[in-house]
C-alpha cells in the first residue's frame, strides 16, 4: 500500500511539475525541450496536465462537475507557487552544475550547494504534497483508489515501454501488480 501511495504521489508530482513547467520560469532560463518536463508525456497520456478535465479519467472515477471545479481551483491556487518553487529548484541545480564543472571543483562549495538543492527540492515536494492532500480531500475513498490504479497502470506501461497502452485491463479487477 505504501508503494502504491508513493507511486501515486510521484505521478501526481510529475503532472504538477509538467503543468508548472508550462509557465515561464522567473530565472529567465529558456524552457527545456525535454518532453518529460511538459504536459505531453506520452506514457501518462491523459493523466498528464489537468487530468480531472479528461473525460475518460473523470468518467472512470465518476468525477462530478463540482469535484472538477474544486480540483481546478486547488490547482489554480497552488500554480504560481509551484512555478516559483520549481524555478528556485532549477536555479539551485544550475548553480550546482556550474560548481561541479569548475576545474578543479571545490568540494566544500559543491557539498554546500547540494544542501541548497536539497532544501529547494524539499520545498517543492512539500507543495506537491499539499496539492495531493487537497485533491485527496475532494475525492471519495473509492475515487482515490481508482485514480491510484489508473496512475499505477500508466506508470507501469511507461516503465515497460508501452507508451500507448491505455487499455487498463487490470483496472477492471483492481489489480496493481506489475504485468509480466
Amino acid at each position: 500500500m505504501n508503494r502504491l501511495l508513493y507511486l501515486t504521489f510521484a505521478v501526481l508530482f510529475l503532472i504538477a511539475t509538467a503543468a508548472a513547467g508550462d509557465q515561464s520560469v522567473s530565472s529567465g532560463a529558456p524552457a527545456s525541450p525535454d518532453p518529460a518536463r511538459h504536459m505531453h508525456m506520452p506514457a501518462l497520456g491523459p493523466v498528464g496536465g489537468d487530468w480531472w478535465k479528461n473525460s475518460d479519467i473523470a468518467q472512470q472515477i465518476s468525477l462530478s462537475d463540482a469535484q472538477k471545479q474544486q480540483l481546478q481551483q486547488i490547482f489554480s491556487d497552488h500554480k504560481s507557487n509551484l512555478v516559483n518553487l520549481r524555478g528556485n529548484f532549477e536555479a539551485e541545480e544550475g548553480k550546482l552544475r556550474n560548481l561541479v564543472n569548475q576545474d578543479p571543483p571545490q568540494d566544500e562549495q559543491v557539498l554546500a550547494q547540494v544542501d541548497q538543492v536539497t532544501a529547494a527540492r524539499g520545498k517543492l515536494d512539500r507543495e506537491f504534497a499539499a496539492i495531493t492532500l487537497a485533491f485527496r480531500k475532494v475525492l471519495s475513498g473509492d475515487q482515490w483508489k481508482l485514480l491510484q490504479n489508473i496512475t499505477m497502470q500508466r506508470f507501469l506501461a511507461f516503465r515497460h515501454g508501452r507508451h500507448g497502452d491505455k487499455s487498463g485491463n487490470s483496472l477492471a479487477n483492481g489489480s496493481t501488480s506489475e504485468p509480466k
